[in-house]
């Protein structure tokens, strides 16, 4: 893993990178308590799985 920081200015001045260094711990800890059985379960984004947010998310972090 990359011990580079990443920086990143968003829209309304907030640091980017700082944010993402605080989000993707917690995002981690939240996806390894999902269980296989849980795939198939609604979410609170309309017509979306719990398997289609994660492909979401995943698929975003590989941009």
């Amino acid at each position: 893993m990359s011990t580079e920081t990443l920086r990143f200015e968003l829209e309304d001045g907030i640091d980017g990178g700082a944010q993402l260094q605080q989000v993707v711990p917690r995002l981690g800890a939240a996806i390894a308590q999902v269980q296989i059985s849980d795939l198939g379960l609604p979410t609170p984004c309309a017509s979306w799985t719990t398997r289609d947010l994660l492909n979401h998310i995943i698929g975003g972090a590989d941009m």
